[in-house]
């Protein structure tokens, strides 16, 4: 059975199966005599250990996906060469950022690449729907640990399927939230990749410190005093004093699952308050209050908060939040194998998943590692560069390093597009929901193809009666369904039905179109009896 994030991720490796972005990773340079056989012993003990690194995601034929565990003893450490560090950075860019196929083979690769007879580089990669950052760093003590000849017990923990919460807490505190629309470098994509670039910058332990003293006085966290500056940032970037950001969690809060590998974390969606223009001192008052507020309720899965707040299906941005902020509070193993010599190795993978990710990391000497990641598609690397300053200035001072600021929006007031008569009242007072807008009455299915997309939109969603401008999302339907949508539509026609065209034109006339122009496509390469047989199925 699969978690609610899991069945998101699914489904997102099914709109772009190309899509590396979801991919999670480590590589380390090794130094010294290394045990190649060893190696792929302690491996394959971790694998058969830990069941999720041995699940494939097939679909079930109905569009519905489903987890098969394979029987230990598949993983294979790939051994290759490099004749420097150059190659080996792009052997091991290349797989890092390779998409797996969810449905033939468990998502986990191990690589081996020699520079040397005492120097290799060591690549691990795994999918998220199969092992979380968290997991990752269970993966790479217990492989050193069995490297050392002290395997971990067996079995290892297994969580148990979350139930989900009731949302109506999390509806009436999110709805109605504008998207965080930074000023970019390049117009916004109708469909944006995940091409992305990283900014590496220090927190001297100095600053950590006086961050420190700064929550003490204030009756916070250090979290709290970091993740404020960063509301801050983005409202300088924005304009903006209404926005949501993400905060990921390991979700681990049963001891027992501390040494677990799945995909067990979670992303808590917090609304930022920056209204009134206030200082530094209150911005961080009210967000000790909506942390505090906020982290107390049950996390609430991503994508039924996304179906249950309505949100209109836009591909040139994520859904309900635009930008993440991590504190990471675990420090990576110093000894991933132990008897050598080991460095972090440039793997080359930072794709862009949100418009802007901070993530902080602790460091030896006591201060943090910020390591920015943009999307490439709408910055350029001096601005994440000069976002990374102000960051920094905005923990020194309280302001950021800008000479100008853009104009304060009060996006909340009414979203783009609609009138007052399409937004739907919101209890608490807050900003109001707009309304999925209705086909202007009823148009019955023209031709076979609408008839065959409005037979399927029924049976999915349950209605009685579908039109041609009947929208997908507008009756209900939410990213798994979409899947199940296509799947039958693949399953009459005979063709492959993309995914993503029911989030570009999720009308019955729009996908219907689509079907056409795959089916025309089709019959081009068909012999005449072929043709012909098709034809009759669609009249």
């Amino acid at each position: 059975m699969l978690s609610s994030a899991q069945e998101r991720l699914w489904f997102l490796h099914r709109l772009d199966s190309h899509d590396p972005s979801h991919n999670r990773c480590y590589s380390h340079r090794l130094r010294g005599t290394l045990d190649p056989a060893r190696l792929s012993a302690a491996f394959a003990r971790i694998e058969a250990r830990h069941p999720a690194l041995r699940t494939r995601y097939p679909d079930n034929g109905r569009g519905v996906p489903e987890a098969v565990v394979e029987p230990p003893g598949r993983l294979t450490v790939e051994r290759l060469r490099a004749a420097g560090v150059e190659e080996a950075a792009r052997l091991a860019a290349c797989r890092t950022n390779t998409a797996f196929n969810l449905a033939q083979a468990p998502p986990f690769r191990v690589s081996l690449i020699e520079l040397a007879p005492d120097d290799h580089v060591l690549v691990v990669v795994v999918h998220l729907i199969s092992a979380d950052e968290w997991s990752l760093r269970v993966l790479r003590e217990e492989v050193a640990a069995c490297y050392a000849g002290e395997p971990p017990p067996v079995p290892a923990p297994r969580p148990e399927p979350r139930r989900d919460p009731d949302l109506t807490w999390w509806t009436e505190r999110l709805s109605g939230t504008p998207a965080l629309d930074l000023a970019t470098d390049r117009p916004r994509p109708a469909v944006r990749g995940t091409a992305g670039g990283e900014v590496r910058f220090d927190l001297p332990p100095a600053l950590v410190a006086a961050v420190a003293e700064r929550a003490r006085t204030a009756g916070c966290t250090p979290f709290t005093v970091l993740f404020a500056a960063y509301q801050l940032l983005l409202s300088a970037h924005s304009g903006q004093f209404d926005f949501c950001v993400g905060l990921p969690s390991a979700g681990r809060g049963a001891p027992e699952l501390e040494r677990a590998i799945g995909c067990l974390s979670t992303t808590t969606v917090l609304r930022c308050d920056l209204s009134g223009d206030p200082d530094f001192s209150e911005v961080l008052r009210r967000t000790r209050e909506n942390v505090r507020e906020t982290l107390a309720r049950p996390d609430a899965p991503v994508d039924r908060l996304i179906a249950a707040l309505r949100l209109e299906r836009d591909l040139s941005r994520t859904p309900l939040f635009q930008s993440l902020f991590a504190l990471h509070t675990h420090r990576d193993a110093a000894d991933p194998l132990p008897g050598l010599a080991a460095e972090p190795f440039a793997h080359g993978w930072h794709p862009a998943r949100h418009d802007l990710t901070l993530d902080l990391h602790p460091k030896d000497d006591g201060g943090l590692l910020g390591v920015m990641i943009y999307s490439e598609e709408l910055f350029d690397r001096e601005t994440a560069e000069r976002m990374a300053a102000q960051y920094v200035s905005l923990l020194t001072t309280g302001e950021p390093l800008t000479d100008t600021e853009p104009e304060r929006k009060d996006t909340a007031a009414q979203p783009p597009g609609h009138t007052d008569a399409d937004l739907v009242p919101t209890p608490g007072g807050r900003p109001a929901l707009p309304r999925p807008r209705a086909a202007a009455g009823y148009v019955a299915p023209r031709g076979a193809v609408e008839a065959l997309v409005a037979e399927v939109y029924g049976e999915v969603l349950d209605r009685e009666r579908v039109g041609a401008l009947d929208d997908f999302f507008a009756l209900g339907g939410h990213s798994l369904s979409a899947v199940r949508v296509v799947s039958r539509l693949r399953a009459a026609v005979e063709v492959e039905v993309p995914v993503r065209a029911l989030f570009t034109g999720p009308t019955v006339e729009a996908v219907a179109r689509v079907v056409e122009e795959l089916l025309v496509a089709e019959l081009g390469r068909l012999s005449d009896e072929g043709a012909e047989r098709l034809a009759r199925e669609l009249t």
